[in-house]
C-alpha cells in the first residue's frame, strides 16, 4: 500500500513531501491518462518506460524525437548529451 504525506520534523527533515510504497512494488506517475515516469522497487527510474534497466532510462516512441536530452550536474561540472 502506498501513501503521500508530509514528514514533520526538525532541521533539514522538516516538511518533506513523501511519496512512498510500503511493499516491494514500483511507483508510477501518470498525466493525461498516460504513463510518464516509473520508479522501480530497486530505485531505477524510467522516463517514457515502465521497465528501466539502468539508474536512469529514458525512452521515446518517436524515431524523430531529437528534443530529448540528459543533463548531469555536480558542484563543478555540467554534462549534456542526446
Amino acid at each position: 500500500m502506498g501513501y503521500i504525506g508530509v514528514k514533520n520534523g526538525a532541521g533539514t527533515d522538516s516538511n518533506q513531501l513523501i511519496i512512498a510504497n510500503r511493499v516491494a512494488h514500483g511507483i508510477l506517475f501518470r498525466t493525461n491518462d498516460t504513463n510518464r515516469m516509473y520508479i522501480t522497487s530497486g530505485g531505477d527510474v524510467g522516463i517514457g518506460t515502465t521497465a528501466p534497466v539502468t539508474k536512469l532510462h529514458t525512452y521515446s516512441t518517436s524515431a524523430n524525437d531529437n528534443n530529448g536530452h540528459i543533463q548531469y550536474e555536480n558542484a563543478s561540472t555540467i554534462v549534456t548529451g542526446k
